[in-house]
């Protein structure tokens, strides 16, 4: 998962264009506060900037394991992941699982694009890949 939070500053989505991961993390983390802590949703053609609805980096190194998969328990945390763990809401982790979900779900599909059930390339017959 590599990459997945190199952005261009001017990079900016519309909130219809949003995933669920990104719309958690922009209510979570981003959200403007109403009365009685009710949470702004911002309109359907609102537009919002990248770091509004994706996770900063700590957020993303305390729930990602060594091996680069998500770490949904909370356990086997470093110091500095085990404290980010301890002061976050439960809807704030969730918010965070779940975008990190959709990345690994995104990479994954894009990596693995071609390969049979064994993990190998499937080709068509006469199909060359080109490097």
């Amino acid at each position: 998962m590599d990459g997945t939070t190199h952005h261009d500053w001017m990079d900016t989505l519309r909130w219809m264009d949003l995933t669920e991961g990104q719309r958690g993390i922009y209510m979570e983390f981003h959200a403007p506060i109403l009365e009685n802590n009710i949470k702004r949703m911002p309109e359907n053609e609102e537009i919002l900037c990248w770091n509004t609805y994706t996770p900063v980096q700590v957020h993303i190194d305390a729930f990602t394991n060594t091996d680069g998969t998500v770490n949904r328990t909370g356990e086997n945390l470093t110091r500095e992941a085990s404290y980010i763990h301890g002061v976050l809401s439960r809807s704030q982790k969730n918010a965070i699982i779940d975008w990190l979900s959709e990345e690994e779900e995104s990479y994954n599909m894009e990596y693995t694009e071609g390969l049979d059930e064994g993990g190998s390339w499937s080709l068509e017959e006469g199909e060359v890949i080109e490097w």
